[in-house]
């Protein structure tokens, strides 16, 4: 075996050991829902990672497709997932990609549109709360309205 690599088991142990260490940093974990189409279906499901002093460390973000059956666990997953990994690369991944070439299959896309109108992707590090995030935020760390 070459000892210059380190083995398969060592790397995942050693990337275990970070993941614990970037979790420390998270104080809550919040959910939330966002929906235009009078509680007819979810648009996208949001993840937050709050740290000390409420800052907001990570977001995912799950959009849930006109075509999809909504599943309120399967959305918490895939946003929880999101921004588990936008704190462990620190950077934002999974670009939103509305730009898909699908004439007639507005009823598809919207979903995307309306998503995209908020967030440029579904995972994102440091990013600024919006307004509504803001308020939640502090109503959960503080319990206050600001």
């Amino acid at each position: 075996m070459n000892e210059d690599k380190p083995s398969i088991l060592s790397r995942k142990q050693l990337r275990r050991e970070r993941m614990e260490k970037v979790m420390t940093k998270v104080i809550r974990v919040l959910f939330y829902y966002h929906n235009v189409n009078e509680g007819k279906q979810n648009i996208f499901t949001a993840c937050l990672f709050i740290g000390e002093g409420g800052v907001l460390l990570s977001r995912g973000i799950s959009i849930c497709s006109a075509l999809d059956i909504h599943n309120k666990k399967d959305g918490r997953i895939r946003a929880h997932g999101r921004a588990l990994r936008a704190l462990f690369k620190e950077t934002d991944c999974d670009e939103i990609n509305s730009n898909f070439n699908r004439v007639g299959h507005s009823t598809i896309l919207w979903p995307l549109l309306e998503t995209k109108s908020f967030f440029p992707s579904k995972a994102m590090y440091l990013p600024k709360p919006t307004e509504f995030e803001s308020e939640l935020i502090t109503k959960c760390i503080y319990g206050e309205k600001s």
